[in-house]
């Protein structure tokens, strides 16, 4: 597993992080069609952001705690706040969606 799953992986179920984790994306470009891209159901931001507020803790490994897995790999992708040469937040969104599946 490369080390950029694994950082992914260790991302927290607490929404309130996620929350963070989508603030600091968005100051760096990250946008609305990327995140549908990543999250299981298409969701916008504010229908996440709305979800969010509603729960304490996101089931471990679940929908939810995935989407903050894939939210930090893509973060994790982007040394100095930028995406890497020759990728865009979309590609690394579809890429994380790959490889970090939606639970079914």
């Amino acid at each position: 597993m490369n080390s950029l799953l694994i950082q992914a992986r260790n991302a927290t179920r607490d929404p309130r992080d996620c929350r963070k984790t989508i603030d600091t994306l968005q100051a760096m470009g990250f946008g609305e069609d990327a995140f549908k891209g990543l999250h299981h159901k298409n969701a916008t931001d504010a229908q996440f952001d709305a979800y969010c507020d509603g729960v304490k803790q996101f089931v471990d490994d679940g929908n939810n705690h995935r989407v903050h897995q894939r939210l930090m790999y893509v973060l994790s992708s982007c040394l100095n706040g930028v995406p890497p040469k020759g990728k865009s937040f979309q590609t690394l969104a579809e890429e994380a969606r790959k490889l970090i599946l939606p639970v079914t």
